[in-house]
């Protein structure tokens, strides 16, 4: 009765006896952590709720070695995704009908919702929010830290959809300049009079965009529409930065260095933004990173909606997969959240799916469509090749992926 109790409470709960091994996992510490009962239970601890704090400074390990109970102590945890979860903690000692001391009790609660909260009060965004397994995008986001503690100009290059802003947001939210101003300006959908009004303020105001970001971050977005006449001017305000100036974060979906020999953009400003440069793939091109950054846009909705979905059935995400998306990840991003407001299910299916993405058009060029081992393998690596997880985001049963996986030859690493 206590254990059934215990499922249907929002906190996760787990037990463990005196030396740290698990002995009691309810449905909510399954659903935080993405491990399940099976797997978490007979194991210590430090494997499965794994925190900075794991050792010496554990709460846990603080009850059990002195009795004292524990109260929200906030801390992140990694899922079993790998994935950086912040929890509240609350431990105590576990005694038995007769007061003997038998192992600690701990609770934690998802604090995911008001770690959004702090973040959108804040206007920060980290480098977690940068969803990436293929090798390009690891490359970019490893990359991140340094650049984040330079003052150095940035050029962000990458079509519609590819996450231009989000990067120059991650930056500034990891760089000394936090606390100062991130200020947008969307430098192709003004003309000219107001953009240069925007960036510059009146003459006698001197209430400009770029003023307004001292001490912060300028987002340039669009620079590549910045007029001619503009862009002189430009040149003329950007200094190298320092830590009490401006620091400037410019965004393009085209070439610059064509539009500097097509003489429609000025060679010194390009030089001046092109200190760093990162290129941000197509989806395309990052079409493994695709399974990820859909859990990510279904736990955000989840959040957001107030429901529990799922996730996709195998025929959705197969569908994602061969579709070519020209609109990048914005275009995966809207698609989801059509399918996940029609979907009546627990999973979003094809039909869910936008008539664009079910009708779809082929396959880009190199980029074939997945095979079904293929699939399979990708599910197993996200979910740490927990086969009862990996079987329920494709959809099956996990006896069906167990013969899949046995026919195909796939085998965990040793």
């Amino acid at each position: 009765m206590v254990n059934l109790i215990l499922d249907n409470v929002a906190d996760g709960v787990f037990t463990v006896d005196p030396h740290f091994k698990i002995t009691f996992f309810n449905a909510a510490a399954e659903q935080i952590t993405g491990f399940s009962h099976d797997e978490a239970v007979g194991r210590p601890c430090f494997e499965v709720f794994r925190t900075p704090l794991c050792g010496q400074d554990c709460p846990l390990r603080h009850t059990l070695h002195t009795g004292e109970k524990v109260k929200s102590f906030e801390v992140d945890i990694l899922t079993s995704t790998r994935k950086r979860q912040s929890v509240s903690v609350s431990t105590a000692p576990l005694l038995d009908g007769e007061g003997n001391f038998v192992g600690g009790v701990e609770t934690f609660r998802d604090m995911s919702p008001i770690e959004d909260l702090r973040r959108a009060i804040r206007h920060q965004f980290t480098f977690d929010d940068i969803v990436a397994k293929s090798a390009t995008m690891r490359q970019i986001v490893a990359s991140l830290p340094n650049v984040a503690r330079s003052n150095a100009t940035v050029l962000v290059e990458g079509s519609a959809g590819t996450g231009k802003e989000l990067i120059a947001n991650a930056i500034h939210g990891a760089s000394r300049r936090r606390d100062g101003p991130f200020v947008k300006v969307s430098c192709g959908v003004l003309p000219s009079a107001i953009l240069e009004s925007e960036l510059f303020g009146s003459d006698d105001a001197q209430s400009g965009r770029l003023r307004a970001a001292t001490h912060g971050t300028l987002f340039l977005d669009d620079v590549a529409d910045i007029p001619l006449p503009l862009q002189a001017k430009l040149f003329g305000a950007l200094e190298p930065a320092d830590d009490e100036g401006v620091r400037v974060i410019a965004a393009t979906k085209h070439d610059l260095s064509q539009r500097v020999q097509a003489g429609s953009f000025r060679e010194d400003l390009y030089y001046r933004l092109n200190v760093v440069v990162l290129h941000l793939p197509n989806l395309a091109e990052r079409r493994e990173d695709m399974p990820l950054l859909v859990d990510f846009f279904i736990d955000r909705l989840n959040l957001r909606m107030g429901r529990n979905l799922q996730g996709l059935t195998h025929g959705a995400m197969s569908m994602l997969l061969q579709h070519p998306f020209p609109g990048n990840v914005r275009e995966l991003e809207n698609a989801l959240e059509h399918a996940y407001i029609v979907a009546a299910g627990s999973r979003i299916g094809p039909d869910d799916l936008p008539a664009h993405v079910r009708d779809g058009a082929p396959p880009s060029p190199g980029t074939p469509p997945r095979s079904e081992r293929q699939l399979i393998q990708s599910a197993l690596e996200r979910h740490m090749w927990s086969v009862p997880r990996a079987a329920a985001a494709l959809g099956m049963h996990r006896t069906t992926l167990w013969r899949k996986m046995k026919r195909l030859g796939l085998e965990r690493p040793a």
